[in-house]
């Protein structure tokens, strides 16, 4: 729960917004809090697991980067060390796990099935899952401005490999690129022209409804905790960053807001979703 602190405290540094609700220095204490856990639970590799005895994983790891990163941004001390030690651990991650090319069907495997068929499809699934996780590691290292353009553009060529919402991660790494500064003209066409192929690709998948517009996605990484609602959030904040003007923007906005009201609580069913 810490990431969604971090964004009430962004939210109420905003010059028009007038705090009635949240008690601040409670805030603070749960922010503190938060950071120290997460100090506790790193690995000695630099990265983290699901618990403090987890094997560390490179998605998770990315996610926790985000979160201090997001903290410092906000205005509280965050430990360097820690940072730089799970930016040890992701970079080494992407360097030893080349993408794998994708196994093609033979006509002979279609026409008689052999039992090796189970074990490729879930060869198959595993490949997503690490293209998916390669995304928001990119993602993350660009939001920190350590963004790597060469990485990037190797997934991008797998990109119809990849879950939607990790195709949202690559177009906002690539925005990302973009403002980092010291790229040419045509590399910076060649970045434009990508985040538009991405985005197409997407909304090609919009679901439009009188409830607004969302996102399905046709395989589901429970591993890093996708779910539709969440897909649909990060588009609507990519198009918030590379194409505000867009007439998805108001109605993906409208059918979330919708979500959220369908549901007893009135909340998020996840606090990645709520993030």
């Amino acid at each position: 729960s810490l990431l969604p602190n971090v964004v009430i405290k962004q939210v109420l540094a905003l010059p028009s917004l007038k705090n009635s609700l949240v008690d601040e220095k409670e805030l603070q204490k749960n922010v503190e809090a938060g950071l120290q856990a997460l100090y506790k639970y790193q690995q000695p590799n630099g990265g983290w697991g699901i618990w403090e005895t987890s094997a560390a994983m490179p998605y998770l790891t990315s996610y926790v980067l985000y979160t201090l990163h997001e903290s410092k941004q906000a205005g509280y001390t965050v430990d360097e060390a820690v940072v730089q030690n799970g930016l040890n651990f992701v970079r080494n991650h992407l360097n030893a796990h080349p993408i794998e090319p994708k196994k093609t069907a033979t006509i002979t495997n279609l026409l008689f099935p052999n039992p090796t068929a189970e074990s490729n499809a879930a060869g198959d699934a595993e490949r997503r899952y690490e293209l998916n996780v390669r995304a928001y590691v990119l993602y993350v290292l660009a939001e920190m401005g350590m963004g790597d353009l060469g990485f990037s553009n190797s997934l991008y060529e797998y990109r119809d490999d990849l879950n939607l919402f990790a195709k949202a991660y690559l177009a906002m790494a690539f925005d990302d690129l973009k403002k980092q500064g010291g790229l040419d003209e045509t590399v910076l066409s060649d970045l434009t022209a990508k985040i538009e192929t991405l985005t197409a690709s997407i909304l090609n998948q919009a679901k439009e409804t009188p409830r607004g517009v969302h996102f399905e996605e046709a395989y589901p990484e429970y591993r890093l905790f996708d779910t539709d609602t969440r897909t649909t959030a990060l588009v609507l904040q990519m198009l918030a960053r590379t194409n505000p003007n867009h007439p998805y923007v108001a109605k993906i906005l409208r059918h979330l807001m919708l979500e959220k009201q369908n549901l007893a609580d009135g909340r998020y069913a996840s606090t990645q979703q709520t993030a």
